[in-house]
């Protein structure tokens, strides 16, 4: 029965690090003790990605910026006339209400702003969009974000975990076994546990992201870390996810009229604009698109997320990773608090191996006594 059990502890142990690393993504407990961007307090948890989020997606910013996408270079493929015809119906509505036969005259004149204004934004763009900004927003705002990024980009792996607990389990419970043979002690078992629980998230995690690079093995076949072996699928899943909830037009627009630099967007359409034009006109047209593109499905959107091609680009790019690079999409969500899974583990363990000790001696003592008191048997006249 020992290598059963110790099967089932690994399984269930590796579980519940699994479910540590994501939930609660809200912190639960007795608030004695909390601290910031930890999922740890006194008396309570919170999931290790909801309680990183802001860190995690910090440093996915750097990576966003620094290998996968170049802000001016993207933003470089939208064509000036094309958000100038998009824009052209928000821009009269604000500066011209109420008089058709001026806006039609002044078609021309506004459109020709608007040119201007979205060549001058290609060329300002990383003074008026804040990449970091707006991601990290966005994860702490809603931190299901980043949970469901690394859940998904990680899945193979996140079922390896669980799974693999089950037949290292299994196969450290045997040498436990032969242990308790041998010496056959009842705090072998608790002792026992804590090893397997410690020793399952331990292996499965080092099979999970090294050797970083292939290795041969005696020439015979090659080694490397499952997640590593997977670029290509997870660069997909990575793009997709990341492009559809953090990276669309409606945001991008969002941080531009909201942002901390949405002074310097402002200041953009003043200085395209004619002196003789108000600045209250200018202002009616800045508060128009406020009102309109962060929280609308309008034309502009649709232009723009597929020309900008957000999602094939970092597709693209991840695929073009070194595996040292590579290994740094998922890894630290395990990186930042591995030892605390893997003594989570251990002390799960040991709490298996705690309860199979009472339950043995409970049945030790009952046998005990049946074999003290044998049952009569029935006499015969």
């Amino acid at each position: 029965m020992i290598p059963v059990i110790a099967g089932c502890v690994g399984y269930i142990t590796n579980w519940l690090a699994v479910q540590m690393i994501f939930y609660p993504i809200n912190w639960r407990g007795i608030p004695l003790k909390i601290w910031e961007d930890n999922p740890f307090g006194i008396l309570g948890w919170q999931g290790i990605v909801p309680a990183k989020a802001g860190k995690m997606s910090e440093r996915m910013v750097e990576m966003l910026t620094s290998t996968l996408i170049s802000v001016p270079e993207v933003f470089a493929r939208l064509n000036p006339t094309k958000i100038s015809d998009c824009l052209l119906p928000l821009v009269q509505d604000a500066a011209i209400p109420n008089f058709f036969a001026l806006k039609w005259l002044s078609a021309p004149f506004l459109k020709g702003c608007l040119v201007n204004c979205a060549k001058d934004l290609q060329v300002r763009i990383e003074s008026i969009l804040d990449l970091k900004e707006l991601v990290v927003g966005e994860m702490l705002r809603d931190r299901t974000i980043l949970v469901e990024l690394f859940k998904k980009v990680g899945s193979a792996e996140l079922r390896f975990l669980t799974d693999s607990g089950l037949f290292f389990g299994f196969l450290l419970g045997i040498i436990q076994m032969m242990v308790w043979l041998v010496f056959p002690r009842g705090w072998t078992l608790p002792v026992g546990g804590a090893v397997v629980g410690y020793l399952t998230n331990w292996i499965a995690l080092k099979m999970i992201f090294e050797p970083v690079n292939p290795v041969r093995v005696f020439n015979l076949f090659e080694v490397q870390g499952l997640f590593l072996k997977r670029q290509s699928e997870v660069a997909v899943e990575f793009g997709d996810h990341l492009s559809s909830a953090v990276l669309t037009s409606q945001q991008l627009w969002g941080n531009m009229l909201f942002g901390s630099h949405s002074d310097s967007f402002f200041s953009l359409l003043r200085s395209n604009v004619p002196w003789f034009i108000p600045t209250q006109v200018v202002t009616n047209v800045f508060e128009k698109l406020r009102a309109v593109l962060p929280t609308s499905e309008h034309i502009l959107h649709t232009y723009a997320d597929k020309t900008l091609a957000l999602k094939e680009n970092i597709i693209e790019k991840m695929k073009q990773m070194t595996s040292a690079e590579f290994e740094g999409v998922l890894h630290p969500i395990f990186q930042e608090d591995e030892m605390i899974l893997i003594i989570a583990g251990a002390i799960l363990g040991a709490i298996a191996g705690l309860v199979q000790q009472r339950i043995g001696e409970k049945l030790a003592a009952r046998e005990a006594v049946n074999q003290q008191d044998p049952p009569r048997q029935a006499g015969t006249s």
